[in-house]
């Protein structure tokens, strides 16, 4: 039986005796179902006829547009791909490299590990404080662990290290960007975000400038070879293997990477350091002095860390004695910050240690010639550097350094820059201050630096016995005198009242 030429209305009985009006036909080539109405809200057969009469019509003028379906709410994802969707959303943002790293870094090494079995909706505060707790026991273990020189094992294989109070609350910052994304998506309350009222108390911590004394000591110590890290007795027993097959056997490298299982840059470098090792060199002189002109470029020119670290061998114009900071976090970040003679001479010698370089190579590498970040400058390079320049300043009775970090030496340069005349105006250039309001706050303590000594002579002048006595003297004066006038009046006022 052939298809009618025009489409009829359907009705649907449901169980309780209502019933709906429906009709299928055919637009462009498509078919589809049309809604014709609810005997519940009123329709009738014959309101359906005249409904679908009116479409029929439309369709023929061209004028009709069908009705769209409500899109069904997206499935609530788990924490761990949420998570993952969520920092897809923020490398799409164009964040620098940098702060995806310490996303990635919070998100995959502490928060999906301990959410990854939870819904972000069904997170509670009660969760983020079991959180911050974890976390604390955890820096607690590793502490613990230390001792014995042992560590925690981390989602990526590598070593946890213990995290500060401040660290954490980055971490639950993290967590509260993320709640706030997935509320939008209509995956939780976006008044209740269970992370944004929940902080562990920082302890504060004075944050001064290293005095030239104590910077010196700490760009010498970073310049002081150190023994050789300590290997790993599986990692000792991979490098002998390694040494024997190359030596003795003569393999190739290809042949002893099947053999070992490791990368080929792995059995090189394990290679190398098993020889350096047989052949007594106890100390790591190749990593002082990579180390030292990283601390000496930190502390004379005021870049930033992350800034030093992404700086290209490109970057560095010796011709001319300037850095070009390509990127930056603000505007006035990018800069050109201009070299001393001492940095332009240690750089160019530096430079002229390395292997040939290509101007797309890090200026500033560690040891292997790898890119640094934050993380390693402070585990890897201020750690030591500065508990070796506290035991050499112990053994002379000299105060140990304060808190070091590679933030330090940036107002270290500020202050010895102001303190040797440099204009306001040109260290802001040099550090790519956009407000000025923080350099002159360093500006207000270099200023007090200056004054102290002749402020500090007039306060102990007012404190000598001498001046204290004089005091004392013009005091005593001075109550006699108010004495005896108030006696005379008093005198005065008596015999009146007498009279």
């Amino acid at each position: 039986m052939a298809r009618p030429s025009s489409p009829k209305v359907k009705e649907t009985v449901r169980a309780d005796g209502t019933s709906k009006f429906r009709a299928r036909l055919m637009v462009d080539g498509e078919r589809m179902t049309l809604d014709l109405g609810d005997e519940r809200d009123g329709a009738t057969p014959l309101s359906a006829a005249r409904k679908l009469k009116d479409v029929l019509e439309d369709i023929r003028l061209g004028r009709w547009e069908p009705e769209r379906r409500a899109e069904r709410p997206k499935r609530e994802p788990g924490f761990a791909e949420a998570a993952r969707t969520y920092l897809e959303f923020k490398r799409s943002r164009q964040l620098r490299s940098s702060t995806m790293t310490r996303l990635t870094w919070a998100f995959e090494t502490h928060l999906i590990p301990f959410f990854k079995h939870r819904r972000p909706s069904r997170i509670t505060e009660r969760d983020v404080v079991a959180y911050t707790d974890h976390l604390i026991e955890q820096r607690n273990r590793i502490a613990q662990l230390r001792e014995q020189d042992k560590y925690l094992t981390g989602p990526n294989g590598g070593a946890l290290r213990e995290l500060s109070d401040a660290t954490i609350n980055s971490t639950l910052v993290y967590l509260t960007g993320l709640f706030t994304w997935t509320a939008k998506q209509g995956w939780g309350d976006p008044l209740a975000n269970p992370a944004a009222n929940w902080r562990l108390k920082e302890r504060p911590r004075l944050r001064a400038a290293l005095e030239a004394d104590e910077l010196a000591d700490l760009i010498e110590a970073a310049g002081t070879p150190r023994p050789l890290q300590r290997q790993r007795p599986h990692v000792a027993a991979r490098a002998e293997l390694i040494v024997r097959l190359r030596d003795e056997e003569g393999l190739p490298w290809k042949a002893i990477v099947r053999r070992v299982g490791v990368a080929e840059s792995t059995a090189i470098y394990n290679y190398q350091e098993a020889k350096r090792r047989q052949a007594g060199l106890g100390f790591d002189e190749h990593r002082a002095r990579a180390d030292a002109v990283f601390v000496l470029v930190l502390a004379g020119t005021g870049l930033r860390v992350t800034e030093l670290c992404d700086l290209n061998v490109g970057d560095v114009d010796l011709r001319h004695a300037k850095l070009q900071v390509l990127d930056a976090k603000t505007e006035a970040g990018v800069r050109e910050v201009y070299l001393t003679d001492r940095l332009l001479e240690a750089i160019a010698t530096y430079f002229k240690a390395r292997d040939p370089m290509s101007h797309d190579d890090p200026a500033f590498p560690d040891s292997n010639g790898r890119r640094r970040d934050r993380g390693q400058a402070n585990v890897q390079v201020f750690a030591p550097a500065t508990q070796l320049a506290n035991d050499r300043r112990r053994e002379r009775g000299e105060r140990p350094l304060p808190h070091v970090t590679p933030h330090i030496l940036r107002h270290t340069y500020i202050t010895l820059a102001l303190e040797t005349g440099y204009s306001v105006p040109y260290v802001m250039q040099q550090v790519g201050h956009r407000d000025p309001r923080m350099t002159m706050r360093v500006y207000a303590k270099v200023c007090a630096r200056r004054d102290r000594a002749v402020q500090g002579a007039a306060f102990d002048r007012l404190l000598t016995p001498q001046s204290h006595d004089r005091r004392a003297a013009f005091a005593a004066n001075n109550c006699s005198a108010v004495w005896n006038r108030t006696s005379n009046q008093l005198s005065r006022e008596h015999g009146d009242s007498s009279s």
